[in-house]
């Protein structure tokens, strides 16, 4: 990536994704959009990957054309990158603490855990990323 194309302002879609976006102002104008994602991350979008973590998306005039741009490719994605529940544990975390691990080391993003307030854990994931997990523990949900 050649970043002597662009100046020091970069931005972000407003909504929350399961792929992270970036959008750096180009100095003769417009923006270049990108998903800034790991290697292997995106599989779908591979093609446009320019350094190990930016994959480009498109050229845009301005930034009011950033959430429609982000919306599109999200849309092309699909279902395999929607969040949702993997597992489900009481208690410990235990299981659900080497199912992450594993997802990590295997390089997944936007892996999180969270609690229904009691002691009851869950693992979310990506859809995609279900095999990865399931490699570990089968879900359970």
């Amino acid at each position: 990536m050649d970043w002597t194309a662009y100046t020091d302002d970069h931005t972000h879609p407003s909504g929350s994704y399961t792929v992270e976006f970036v959008a750096y102002h180009r100095r003769g104008g417009g923006l270049d959009l990108f998903a800034y994602e790991a290697e292997g991350s995106c599989p779908e979008l591979e093609d446009g990957r320019v350094d190990e973590d930016h994959i480009f998306l498109a050229h845009l005039e301005s930034e009011r054309e950033l959430d429609a741009a982000v919306e599109a490719v999200m849309a092309r994605l699909g279902a395999a990158y929607e969040r949702t529940v993997f597992y489900r544990e009481a208690g410990s975390r235990k299981v659900i603490g080497k199912i992450h691990s594993h997802l990590q080391k295997r390089g997944t993003r936007h892996a999180w855990v969270r609690s229904n307030g009691k002691e009851d854990w869950e693992l979310v994931i990506r859809r995609k990323d279900f095999p990865i997990a399931a490699e570990v523990v089968p879900s359970n949900v």
